[in-house]
């Protein structure tokens, strides 16, 4: 995107660079928001570290988008809560089952404030735990 390689993006050399991405649809409204948050000392330009820290800031929301999802499917009421019933639904199928008891410890052993249900951030957590991820949560689900 960097056309004339000075190590930073005019509000030209972004719209140029976003525009050769099919997948980019932006208005010229968007972009100029997009250009006035990312552009963080207000410049006029998007430095090296600016671009990078909104990519940063992408990739962790996209991380946290796939976990949210992953915890709707099993949130299945959308109470915000998984239940053990919810659990065994979701884990069981004809081709893979867990037993009652192996349903219990795994819910146990993700239950960390003993209420019987996993919520979001004993979901986080469990993933965290087990994927070795660090996973930034800007605004957790309460």
């Amino acid at each position: 995107m960097d056309k004339n390689g000075d190590g930073a993006l005019t509000y030209d050399e972004l719209r140029a660079g976003l525009h050769e991405i099919p997948e980019i649809n932006l208005t010229e409204v968007e972009l100029l928001d997009a250009m006035q948050i990312i552009d963080a000392n207000q410049n006029g330009l998007i430095d090296y570290t600016e671009f990078i820290a909104a990519c940063l800031q992408s990739y962790n929301y996209l991380q946290e988008s796939h976990l949210r999802s992953a915890f709707a499917y099993f949130d299945q009421d959308n109470s915000g809560q998984i239940s053990a019933e919810e659990l065994r639904l979701c884990l069981q199928s004809d081709d893979f089952t867990l037993t009652e008891e192996q349903i219990q410890q795994l819910l146990e052993g993700v239950d960390t404030d003993g209420d019987g249900q996993i919520d979001y951030l004993e979901f986080i957590n469990m993933m965290k735990n087990s994927l070795g991820m660090e996973i930034r949560m800007d605004n957790p689900a309460r």
